[in-house]
């Protein structure tokens, strides 16, 4: 009911008092709560307007990204959106020259089937500089 919902929202904000939306979602999902967004949107705008209108006003600044060499740093990452149809996409890209080492589409997400893309990444790159 909402009156558990502002309870729990008081409750979560009197620990953590400039919580955002995303996060008073996540607190309120551990306390036992299946709630949908909007609920949480209203609730938070209706306890806190002005703390709603400082954190929308608020930039967030973004830090100036620089890696000094090739291979000094490759970025790997899964992506799990189609795993209801037994695809996981993983790629690598070096951090400076934004080159693609690999780009595979797997049926799993095993650690072995990762480092195995990555040795192969890795091979292909000394291929490519001899």
């Amino acid at each position: 009911s909402d009156s558990q919902l502002e309870d729990a929202v008081k409750e979560v904000r009197s620990i953590t008092p400039n919580i955002g939306q995303r996060r008073l979602l996540g607190a309120l999902r551990a306390r036992g709560f299946r709630i949908q967004r909007w609920r949480v949107r209203y609730c938070l705008r209706r306890k806190d307007p002005l703390g709603t209108a400082l954190r929308w006003s608020t930039p967030v600044y973004r830090r100036k990204y620089s890696v000094p060499t090739p291979n000094a740093l490759w970025h790997i990452d899964g992506n799990h959106k189609l795993t209801r149809y037994r695809f996981v996409v993983h790629c690598c890209v070096d951090g400076y020259s934004r080159v693609i080492v690999y780009a595979t589409l797997t049926d799993n997400n095993r650690a072995d089937t990762v480092l195995e893309l990555f040795i192969k990444g890795v091979q292909s790159l000394a291929y490519l500089q001899e």
